[in-house]
Parts: C-alpha cells; sequence; structure tokens
C-alpha cells in the first residue's frame, strides 16, 4: 500500500498512539486534543475528548477481519489509565463501542510511589500489556476487569529504546538489548518467563556498519517493535528485521530513503503523521 497516500487522510499534527488489530489510536497534538480510533481500510474515524489525566490510553479490538469487510464500524473497547488525586493511584476508564458508553472500572492499582508507562499497550487474548517503572508490567483484562503486575525476566534496568514487549503465537514476549550488546528475548508462559533468544547483536548489525573500522556503540541501537517472530531494529539511520527463530536478517528501509527523522508507524511506538475525513462520533468519557 502507498504509505503517502495512506496517511494523506490524517491532519499535519497527529500522533499514533497505539494500534489493534487493523485499528488506529491516534491524537490530535493541538491545544484542544482529540483521540481519535481510526479504520485506514475505509477512512471511518471515532474521536474522543482527551484528558491532561491520562497516563495512557489504549485501544483493544478482536474485530481484525471486519476492519476489512464490514460497512459499520469495528466494535472496540477504548481503555484509559488516568492517575488518583495523589498522583500514586490509578484507575482504569473503559469505554465499549456496543454500548456507547464508558464506566470506571472496578479495577484499580494502588501503589506507594508515582508510577509512569513507559510503553505503547499491547493486547493479546483480551489482556492490555503496559511496561512500567520499576522494571514492571502491568496488565488488565478488558472483560473481567482485573489487574495484576508481572515482573520482567532481568533485574537489571533498561531505557525505553532498549526494551519492547510483543507477541508472538499468541503469547506475550520481552525483548531487551544490554550491554555489552546483547539481545535477549523471552515468552511469557503460565507466570514463568522463558529465555527463547539470546546473542551478541553484532552479528545482526555486522553489515550495516559505517566502514570497516566502525564499532557498534549501545546507545546507537534502539529495539522498535516486534510482531510474530520477526524484532525491528533501529542502527544509524536504518530500519533492520531479525528473525529470532531462523536467525534471518532482513532489510526494511533507510530514514534516508523515505526523507524520515522516525519510523512512520511501527506499532507501538508514537510517531508522528502527516495530512481526517470528517469524524464519524463523538463519544464522550465520564467526567
Amino acid at each position: 500500500m502507498n504509505t503517502t497516500l495512506l496517511f494523506s487522510i490524517l491532519p499535519k499534527d497527529m500522533l499514533i498512539m497505539d494500534t489493534c488489530n487493523g485499528l488506529i489510536l491516534c491524537r490530535s497534538n493541538s491545544a484542544k486534543s482529540t483521540l481519535f480510533v481510526w479504520n485506514p481500510v475505509n477512512g471511518q474515524l471515532a474521536g474522543f475528548p482527551f484528558s491532561s489525566m491520562e497516563i495512557a490510553t489504549a485501544i483493544a479490538s478482536d474485530s481484525y477481519q471486519s476492519c476489512f469487510t464490514s460497512i459499520s464500524f469495528p466494535k472496540f473497547k477504548l481503555v484509559r489509565i488516568v492517575s488518583g488525586h495523589r498522583s500514586r493511584n490509578i484507575k482504569f476508564e473503559v469505554y465499549s463501542s456496543e454500548t456507547g458508553a464508558s464506566r470506571v472500572s472496578n479495577g484499580t492499582y494502588d501503589s506507594s510511589r508515582r508510577i509512569s508507562i513507559a510503553s505503547r499497550s499491547i493486547y493479546i487474548k483480551g489482556v492490555l500489556y503496559w511496561i512500567m517503572n520499576r522494571q514492571k508490567l502491568l496488565s488488565f483484562h478488558v472483560e473481567e476487569e482485573l489487574t495484576s503486575l508481572i515482573s520482567l525476566p532481568c533485574n537489571y534496568p533498561s531505557a525505553l529504546n532498549h526494551q519492547v514487549i510483543g507477541e508472538s503465537e499468541g503469547i506475550l514476549h520481552y525483548a531487551q538489548i544490554s550491554k555489552p550488546l546483547y539481545l535477549r528475548v523471552w515468552c511469557l508462559h503460565d507466570e514463568t518467563w522463558e529465555l527463547k533468544c539470546q546473542l551478541n547483536i553484532v552479528i545482526v548489525l555486522e553489515k550495516y556498519k559505517p566502514n570497516s573500522n566502525g564499532r557498534v556503540m549501545f546507545n546507537q541501537v534502539a529495539v522498535l517493535c516486534f510482531k510474530d517472530s520477526m524484532l525491528l531494529l533501529k542502527f544509524q539511520g536504518h530500519v533492520i528485521g531479525y528473525d529470532f527463530k531462523n536467525g534471518k536478517v532482513i532489510y526494511v528501509y533507510s530514514y534516508e530513503d523515505l526523507n524520515l527523522q522516525s519510523p512512520p508507524a511501527s506499532p507501538y511506538q508514537k510517531s508522528p503523521l502527516y495530512p481526517l475525513l470528517s469524524v464519524t462520533n463523538v463519544f464522550p468519557f465520564p467526567s
């Protein structure tokens, strides 16, 4: 699909906030910010007010096929994590497209310390996941409205651009690049992390060194996202795909080739977009 044409229907100040099964969650970057759920196949849009109290917002949808086949808007739920009065306790506000209403969930999280969400969400088998500070994952079961904390599989912290969560074969995965340039990938089985991959990332990036004497530096590499077993890495203006199941390396694109400063729409990555059709509906959240 022509990406220039695909993004030409969006305003210039839009940011991609989240993606889920064919639907994209965007936010306008103007003074009166608005959230949009967008079906890029047919241009359908649903608009929501944006609150400065939001810590994170995610979209949950199981209607992948209906994005392509249905005239009506695919079913989805919009989940907002909102800070409490003391900025340490958080609550979940859930909007359902089926009922056209939103409510404050019974699921809450109380913390003795201020929390922050360090990633876009991942939606797997009815559960949303986010990476938090303090090397934890925050999970929220959308239907049952249950929340829990999951410890990450390593006891050393990592910067946001050196860690990512993703989904492969319906299972939650966590990938991290750590010093000295090791890539590790774990999957979560029955609340237990299993190490699936471990290698020196220099082997993957070898052919993309700027010159034969160049060294791959830790701060030059970032992990963007992955789906199934394909992990996308950023290195010196290039995006490189690495399949951690078979060790295959593919070249995706160069920023210079596309005249971009950052990846345009990699999943779970906040990114600026370009030139909305008319907004089809505006649904209020509870005040």
